[in-house]
């Protein structure tokens, strides 16, 4: 606003667009940094979207805030919304710390924590996917059909036995 009125002074009268992109970074900016700050205070860990989205999500609201926290700042934030699990990996394994830690060691670290539990998930996928058809099999198999002995099972229902006490 002191350029403007520098200028009304000086005889040059300001621009109808240069006051409205004054007053658009004035509040509008504001406004939305607001938002952004409390997106940055109140965001959580989702287990189904992952580390790297987590992350991405955390420096996006980060970076559009007024005042952008220090590095130390949003490394604390990032690992305090971790389950204990991937937190306990991250400090402990890959050797992350609050007050050291750059921008660069976080991601590749998320990167690695976020690879590791793709893959796990992609084992008890395979694992749970092998055993529904072993035991589909299993059911479809002559053993399962003929029994031990290899003659077929015999299945007799309780109400079809002449010694169950309530056949009518």
């Amino acid at each position: 606003m002191h350029y403007i009125r520098q200028g009304v002074q000086s005889g040059e009268l300001p621009i109808f667009w240069d006051l409205l992109k004054i007053l658009i970074c004035m509040y509008i900016k504001k406004s939305a940094a607001v938002a952004s700050t409390k997106m940055f205070k109140t965001l959580a860990y989702d287990s189904a979207k992952g580390v790297k989205h987590f992350y991405m999500q955390l420096l996006r609201a980060a970076e559009e805030m007024i005042t952008v926290p220090d590095q130390a700042s949003f490394n604390e934030r990032f690992l305090n919304a971790l389950p204990n699990d991937i937190r306990h990996e991250m400090v402990l394994c890959d050797q992350v710390s609050v007050d050291f830690t750059t921008k660069d060691l976080l991601w590749s670290a998320a990167l690695q924590v976020d690879h590791a539990y793709d893959l796990l998930k992609a084992i008890s996928a395979y694992k749970a996917d092998t055993q529904t058809v072993t035991s589909n099999n299993f059911k479809n198999s002559n053993f399962a059909k003929h029994g031990a002995s290899g003659m077929p099972t015999k299945t007799t229902t309780t109400l079809n036995n002449p010694h169950f006490a309530n056949n009518p």
